[in-house]
């Protein structure tokens, strides 16, 4: 008689991201939609492996690891900031804990093999040294190609989108370094704005060409689309990020390690930058010790753009939205050397809405 060995194997990565959904579905998109200010949980799942906790910085979702993912955090109620989820109600069941937690280890990534390595006897993986001098070359011309790609766009951004979102902006800052829109995603629908090397998947293009799933208008607002030779400059910076990506994880498959990034040494596959008190890019440790997002002071003056709007509209102002609206009634306006309307006075009323 030979021994019979039974191996058990789990679900599928792809069944287990169905289910975790389905949890998401019943238990926590009823807040947690698009039109949710945290986290969206109305999404694919995967996706919140580029997502961070607005308050604490940390990764909702580590690949591999659920012990230190945010998520997991969230729904047990240690070291977190805030209430447990989901608010206001019982703990997830163990059984639902276990296929959120199964699905997290489930996309570990898979260990590489070192370049010119080979398998000893016992089975272990032996490497050689490797020259990596070309593969540092190719990733330093990948860099400064892409260095002058995000300055092209930095000129488009300039002219289109800036006026409104400059460094005061409470929405995306389009001013200045872009290598931040890598690690920013959408309050709106937590998609990133940028994912390097995926020119569909990354918001900024879908707001700017209205494709299906953004939240509010195309953009820019108000104005025309952006002409084909104008989105061929952003479309070509974000492959180029992909290409960088893509250099630097062959540099550290063949054995070089952390790849030394503009910034200084960067994991590669990592789940995203942080800044050097722990705080996600964008945000600072308040006195407590909480991050909070971080506004650079502007000496830009506050009310220096003017929006006319035909009242009453009958566009909504979307969902778990409060809106404040001030408006002007001018009288006598064309009058003989009248001021247009500004010398008699207006009537002003105040309004409040919530959507």
């Amino acid at each position: 008689m030979f021994p019979l060995a039974l191996v058990l194997a789990g679900p599928a990565p792809a069944d287990l991201e169905k289910q975790v959904s389905e949890i998401f579905q019943e238990q926590c998109t009823t807040c947690h939609d698009s039109g949710s200010d945290e986290i969206n949980l109305d999404v694919a799942p995967s996706q919140l492996t580029s997502v961070k906790s607005g308050p604490t910085g940390k990764a909702m979702v580590v690949p591999g690891k659920p012990a230190e993912s945010y998520l997991i955090a969230k729904l047990t109620g240690n070291g977190i900031d805030g209430d447990p989820m989901p608010m206001g109600g019982d703990p997830l069941p163990e059984g639902q804990m276990t296929v959120i937690r199964q699905w997290i280890s489930s996309l570990a990534p898979a260990e590489p093999t070192p370049a010119g390595g080979g398998a000893t006897a016992g089975g272990a993986t032996a490497s050689a040294g490797v020259d990596t001098s070309a593969l540092e070359a190719d990733l330093a011309a990948k860099r400064a190609a892409a260095d002058e790609q995000e300055k092209a766009v930095q000129a488009i951004l300039e002219e289109h989108c800036t006026v409104c979102h400059d460094a005061s902006s409470d929405e995306v800052v389009l001013a200045g370094d872009l290598d931040v829109l890598t690690g920013k995603s959408s309050k709106y629908t937590q998609t990133p704005f940028v994912i390097a090397g995926d020119v569909e998947g990354s918001y900024l293009i879908a707001k700017m060409t209205g494709a299906a799933g953004i939240q509010g208008d195309p953009m820019p607002q108000g104005g025309d689309p952006l002409p084909a030779d104008q989105l061929a400059p952003v479309k070509q910076w974000i492959t180029a990020l992909g290409e960088i990506k893509a250099a630097e994880q062959a540099l550290a498959d063949a054995g070089a390690g952390p790849v030394e990034g503009p910034s200084g040494p960067t994991e590669v596959g990592g789940p995203g930058q942080e800044e050097g008190d722990g705080c996600q890019e964008g945000f600072k440790k308040d006195k407590k010790g909480r991050c909070k997002k971080h506004r650079e002071p502007t000496s830009e003056p506050p009310f220096r753009d003017m929006f006319f709007i035909n009242m009453p509209t009958t566009q909504g102002i979307g969902k778990n939205t409060i809106q404040f609206r001030i408006t002007h009634h001018f009288g006598r306006i064309g009058t003989e050397r009248g001021a247009f309307g500004l010398d008699a006075g207006a009537v002003m009323s105040l309004g409040v809405a919530y959507g």
